[in-house]
């Protein structure tokens, strides 16, 4: 009884307690996470992802999308750009500012 009871509690926890929505500010622009993560997932799937350097002074490349301030993946380029494989926290949510691309601040 015990056992159901604790497997009871922790159900109903998940289904109480809301999720986290996770942003992420791009000096001021803000971009959903649960979007960028998603689009993420499907873009892993298609590849369809290109490669590029972080910054000019790197030697090693990244996979990466284009994404939209909504967090949609864009055929365009916007200035900005979710990076895979980079050892970041994922999605990684990077702007573009002068030749570096910089991470946006993950707020949750």
């Amino acid at each position: 009884m015990k056992k159901f009871l604790l497997h009871l509690a922790i159900a109903l926890m998940s289904v109480v307690t809301p999720a986290v929505a996770v942003m992420y500010d791009c000096s001021g622009d803000l971009i959903d996470g649960s979007i960028v993560e998603a689009e993420e997932k499907r873009v892993a799937r298609g590849s369809t992802s290109k490669v590029c350097l972080i910054n000019p002074d790197s030697t090693q490349t990244f996979q990466y999308f284009d994404i939209k301030t909504s967090g949609y993946h864009s055929n365009e380029y916007t200035g900005f750009r979710c990076f895979m494989g980079t050892g970041m926290t994922k999605p990684d949510v990077r702007k573009k500012q002068g030749d570096t691309w910089w991470p946006c601040d993950r707020q949750s």
